[in-house]
C-alpha cells in the first residue's frame, strides 16, 4: 500500500469523524434553565446583594448578570450577585456546544429611604407616626416621629390638647434593618446614614381628652426668609405654604399622621373578656411573646391601644398586649377579674408531682423555669395571697420545698424547688378554679434509650419548605432523615412516633398534640435550612440546633455537638428560637437544621442514603449523650433514698 493510498484513507477517516461529531453536535440540545429562587415578581427588602438558586441542565458554563457562576454535575447553581433598588432583572445565560440559552427573572428590590432635600420641607408620607390609631391614658407618653428636610424647625400639635410642641432632629440614623441581620456579621444592612428624622413626645396630663384626632406636623425653614423667585417649581405642592404675600416668605409645610389619637377617661375603666381558649399575649404590639396563660373568660382592664392590639392590665405594674380578635369588649360597669389563693398542696404520683393552688377564680398566670437551682416560679396575676398552709406529700421526693411571696399588689408568686438535675417537662391547667401544675418525674429507665418515648417531627408537609437548586423539597429530605432516625432509635430500644409517615398534611399545632398523645419524653423536629434574602450563603451556612425552654438547652447542646463532629460542617449556631413546635412545656424539645437546601453540595448530599444515615446517626448520638448524662438522675435518686430511709409514708400514692 503506497503512501498516497494511506493519505486518502486518513482523509476519509477524518471526514467521517467530523461528520459524526457534526451530527452529535446538531442533536445536542441547548441548556434548559430553571430558577428556583427568587420567584418571579417577588418583592425583597432593601438589600445590595442576593443569592440566585436554580439548575441549568446540559450547560457547560453559566453567567448570572455577567458573573461567572459555578455549575455542578447535576446542573445546579448558586449565584451571589449585586442588586439595586426598584424593578431588577436577573439574567441567566447558559452555554454548551449546541449554543446559548437565556432566562430572565424580574424581582422588586425595596427602595431604602432617602434624605429629603434641604430645600423641600416635605413631611414624608411613610414617616409620619403614629401610623395606626392609638388609645392613651393620662400619664401615658405620646411619641411621634416624622422625616423631612435636615436642619429644619419641626413642631407637632394634638388639636384640643397641645399646640406647636418642638421636635428634635435625631443624630444620623441607620437605615432600617431587616430581619435577616441575625445571620449577618454586622448589625446594619447599609452603612449609609439618614438625616432629617425628627422625634417629639408629650406626657398626657390628668383630665385631658381627645377623641380620634390626628397629629399635625409643621416643618419650617430654619434659615428664615426665602426669596419666592428662587424656589422654583419644586414647591408647587399643596403641602407647602408661604406665611405672607410679599416677595420674601417664611417657607413651611404641614401634614398629619395617618393614625388617630384618643385619650381615654381613666375614671371609667374599660374592660374586655378573653374569648379564645388559646391566645398569644405580647410584651408590645406584635412584639415578643410574654406567654401568660389566659383562661377563656378572663376579664382584664384595657389601658391603651395601638392598631389592632390592646394593652391590658394583668396587674398594677404588669401590662400585656392582646390582639383584638382574641377579646370582647364589655359594657361599662364590668369589673376586671381578681381573686385570692387560699390553700396549696402537693400530691405525689409515680410519674409526676401535682401542685394544686386553690383560687377563688381562674386568673392569668405564667410559669418561669430557672436551672441553677432548678425551680419553677408560678406568677398569678390579679391574685392576693390568703395562704396559711402548704401541704407536702411526705412520700414524694421530687419537691424539695415550696414557698410563696407577694412581690407587688395583684401578683402572687409561688415557687417550687425540685430535687432533680434535669427538668423533664410539666403541664398546667385549671380544674374549676384550682390551678394544677403537674411536674414530670425523671424517667426511671437506666438502660440508655430503652423504653424512652421519643417523637420525631419531619418538618413541613402541606407546604414544601425550602427548595434546593434541582427542585428537592425540604419536606421530602426531612422525612428521609426522620425515618432513618426513627430506625436508629428503635434499634436502641426507644419507643418512637413520627408526626407524619408520608406526605399527609399535619398542621403546625397538631404536631404537639400528637406528641402529647404519645406521652413524649423527648421531641425532635427535623428540618433543613435556608437563609433570609440578602445574606451570603457561601459565608453563612452549616448545622444548627434550636431550643425554646431552658430545660431543653442541654439536649440542644448535645445534638449540636454531635452534628458538628460527625458531619464536619461549619457551626451555624446554637439558638434559642421561638418556634411553635417547641413552645409546649410537657417535654424537652429541639429543632434541628441539618444542612442548607439552597447549597448545591448540601442538596446533592441530602439525596444520598449515606448522608441521610450520617445525619440520623449524629442526632441519635446526641440524644444518647443527653440521656446518659441525665439518667439516672443522681439528685432525684438521692432524694428518693433519703425519703425511704426516713420511713414509709401513709398516702401510698407514689406506689401507684
Amino acid at each position: 500500500m503506497n503512501s498516497l493510498t494511506l493519505l486518502r484513507r486518513f482523509v476519509v477517516a477524518v471526514l467521517c469523524v467530523a461528520a459524526i461529531a457534526g451530527t452529535l453536535h446538531a442533536q445536542e440540545a441547548r441548556p434548559k434553565i430553571q430558577v428556583v429562587y427568587p420567584r418571579e415578581g417577588q418583592s425583597l427588602p432593601p438589600i445590595d446583594s442576593q443569592f440566585v438558586v436554580g439548575q441549568a441542565l446540559g450547560a457547560k458554563s453559566l453567567k448570572i448578570n455577567g458573573i461567572d457562576t459555578r455549575l455542578y454535575d447535576s446542573g445546579a447553581f448558586l449565584g451571589w450577585i449585586p442588586v439595586r433598588p426598584g424593578a431588577f432583572a436577573i439574567e441567566v445565560v447558559a452555554q454548551n456546544r449546541a449554543g446559548e440559552s437565556r432566562f430572565t427573572r424580574t424581582i422588586e428590590i425595596a427602595k431604602p429611604p432617602v434624605e429629603t432635600p434641604l430645600e423641600s420641607l416635605k413631611v414624608e408620607t411613610d414617616s409620619r407616626k403614629p401610623a395606626e390609631d392609638v388609645w392613651l391614658w393620662p400619664g401615658d407618653l405620646l411619641e411621634v416621629t416624622c422625616r423631612t428636610s435636615p436642619r429644619a424647625e419641626v413642631f407637632f400639635s394634638l388639636p384640643g390638647v397641645a399646640e406647636q410642641l418642638p421636635m428634635v432632629e435625631l443624630s444620623a440614623q441607620d437605615r432600617p434593618v431587616f430581619r435577616g441581620n441575625a445571620f449577618r456579621d454586622s448589625t446594619v444592612a447599609d452603612s449609609s446614614r439618614l438625616h432629617g428624622v425628627y422625634y417629639g413626645s408629650y406626657r398626657v396630663g390628668a383630665g385631658e381628652r381627645a377623641d380620634s384626632v390626628r397629629v399635625i406636623f409643621t416643618a419650617r425653614n430654619r434659615v428664615g426668609l426665602v426669596a419666592r423667585d428662587s424656589i422654583g417649581a419644586l414647591f408647587a405642592s399643596d403641602s407647602v405654604r408661604f406665611s405672607s404675600d410679599s416677595s420674601f416668605a417664611d417657607l413651611f409645610s404641614t401634614d398629619s399622621s395617618a393614625g388617630r389619637v384618643t385619650i381615654l377617661d381613666d375614671r371609667f375603666p374599660n374592660v374586655a373578656q378573653i374569648k379564645d381558649s388559646v391566645i398569644v399575649a405580647r410584651v408590645g404590639p406584635a412584639q415578643g411573646y410574654f406567654w401568660p396563660f389566659l383562661p377563656r373568660g378572663t376579664r382584664l382592664e384595657i389601658t391603651g391601644r395601638k392598631g389592632p392590639w390592646y394593652r391590658m392590665r394583668a396587674a398594677p405594674h404588669q401590662e400585656i398586649w392582646v390582639h383584638d380578635t382574641s377579646l370582647t369588649r364589655l359594657p361599662a360597669g364590668f369589673p376586671a377579674l381578681t381573686g385570692s389563693v387560699n390553700f396549696t398542696r402537693i400530691d405525689g404520683f409515680s410519674d409526676r408531682s401535682e401542685l394544686r393552688l386553690f383560687l377563688t377564680a381562674q386568673l392569668p398566670y405564667r410559669i418561669d423555669e430557672s436551672l441553677d437551682p432548678l425551680e419553677l416560679t408560678i406568677s398569678i396575676y390579679g391574685a392576693t395571697s390568703d395562704i396559711d398552709w402548704i401541704r407536702y406529700d411526705f412520700d414524694d421526693p421530687l419537691v424539695q420545698y415550696a414557698d410563696w411571696r407577694q412581690p407587688e399588689p395583684g401578683v402572687l408568686q409561688y415557687t417550687v424547688r425540685l430535687n432533680c438535675d434535669q427538668l423533664w417537662g410539666y403541664d398546667s391547667y385549671y380544674e374549676g378554679s384550682t390551678l394544677v401544675v403537674a411536674i414530670r418525674k425523671p424517667p426511671e429507665e437506666d438502660d440508655g434509650l430503652r423504653g424512652l418515648s421519643i417523637v420525631i417531627d419531619p418538618g413541613h408537609s402541606a407546604d414544601d419548605g425550602s427548595i434546593g437548586p434541582t427542585g428537592l423539597k425540604e419536606k421530602t429530605a426531612n422525612l428521609w432523615i426522620a425515618r432513618k432516625l426513627r430506625d436508629l432509635l428503635v434499634d436502641r430500644g426507644a419507643e418512637v412516633t413520627l408526626t407524619r409517615e408520608g406526605s399527609e398534611d399535619v398542621s403546625l399545632y397538631d404536631r404537639p398534640r400528637i406528641a402529647r398523645q404519645a406521652k413524649a419524653e423527648l421531641f425532635i423536629s427535623v428540618h433543613n435550612n435556608a437563609l433570609p434574602d440578602g445574606v451570603n450563603p457561601w459565608r453563612k451556612h452549616g448545622a444548627s440546633t434550636y431550643y425554646y425552654h431552658p430545660s431543653s438547652k442541654a439536649l440542644a447542646e448535645c445534638v449540636q455537638g454531635s452534628l458538628l463532629r460527625k458531619l464536619e460542617m461549619p457551626d451555624f449556631g446554637l439558638f434559642r428560637g421561638n418556634f411553635a413546635v417547641m413552645r409546649p412545656t410537657q417535654y424537652p424539645s429541639i429543632l434541628v437544621e441539618c444542612a442548607f437546601m439552597i447549597i448545591p453540595e448540601h442538596e446533592a448530599a441530602l439525596k444520598t442514603a449515606a448522608f441521610q444515615e450520617k445525619v440520623a446517626e449524629a442526632i441519635a448520638e446526641g440524644v444518647k449523650t443527653f440521656v446518659e448524662k441525665s439518667l439516672p438522675d443522681r439528685k432525684y435518686q438521692e432524694a428518693k433514698k433519703a425519703r425511704e430511709r426516713l420511713g414509709p409514708g401513709g398516702s401510698g400514692r407514689n406506689r401507684r
